[in-house]
């Protein structure tokens, strides 16, 4: 185990079949994984209070340098070493960030607009989002849910007997 730095990270050579672990004499429980395409990348290596080995992936190199992933491994060897949840659950990750967004809008919102936002988180969002990662959470699978986007959008103008234009 070697002192992690940015310019050894750059010049280490991929190997040609599998992944490779560099770990941080600094930090323990980071590291760098090499991958035979030559991507770098961030990891956290701890036990959970099973026992079990688990890895969390911070970010690829060079978009987040040493420091940084010193700063966020560091962090989170804290909470390992204190007992805490590394990583939350998968199943609560979106849940626990509605639950922080509906706090935010319950101040900043009317009661009608809370009722509203609540009854469609509860009947729609949670049920097809709920179980899924916040990081895996793209554009792609909320655009199963909208009928048309709004940028393909067509006018019609209105009709003869008709005030109103329609969309």
């Amino acid at each position: 185990m070697e002192r992690l730095t940015d310019r050894r990270i750059a010049a280490l050579k991929p190997a040609e079949a599998t992944s490779v672990l560099i770990f941080d004499s600094e930090v323990t429980g980071l590291a760098v994984r090499l991958y035979p395409s030559g991507m770098r990348t961030f990891i956290f290596d701890w036990r959970d209070g099973a026992g079990r080995q688990r890895r969390l992936s911070l970010g690829r190199f060079p978009a987040w340098t040493v420091g940084k992933a010193r700063l966020a491994a560091s962090r989170m060897r804290l909470q390992a070493d204190t007992g805490e949840a590394v990583a939350p659950k998968k199943s609560e990750r979106v849940a626990a960030l509605l639950t922080a967004w509906q706090a935010n809008v319950a101040v900043t919102k009317r009661a009608s607009t809370i009722k509203a936002y609540t009854r469609l988180i509860s009947l729609y969002v949670l049920p097809a989002f709920g179980k899924l990662e916040p990081r895996w959470f793209a554009r792609s699978p909320h655009r199963a849910y909208m009928p048309v986007s709004p940028l393909e959008w067509k006018f019609v103008p209105p009709t003869w007997g008709s005030d109103e234009a329609r969309f």
